[in-house]
């Protein structure tokens, strides 16, 4: 499936979903891509996560098979956050 596609349906189940207004505060779109000057995904990693959620994106990420595990681990690492890399069950720091 084309990547347009697939996140525009992506959003529209996010969006239909019954626990959207509970447990969802909105659709978060992660920079994917990370620019020479360290913008991008570490930039976006650079921001305060509630409780366990970086961990959850980190797995996500890696899961779905958007970023490989070392790409995480770079982003992590250029965003100032302790190194670590993402494995099938964990984070390992």
């Amino acid at each position: 499936m084309h990547s347009v596609a697939l996140l525009s349906e992506c959003v529209l189940c996010c969006c239909s979903c019954a626990q959207s207004r509970v447990q969802v505060f909105g659709i978060i779109r992660v920079p994917l891509y990370t620019l020479p000057n360290g913008l991008g995904l570490p930039g976006f990693l650079k921001n305060a996560f509630i409780s366990n959620s970086l961990v959850q994106l980190g797995l996500a990420l890696t899961r779905g098979r958007l970023l490989t595990e070392a790409e995480w681990a770079g982003a992590l690492k250029t965003s100032g956050h302790v190194t670590g890399q993402v494995t099938q069950t964990e984070i390992d720091y």
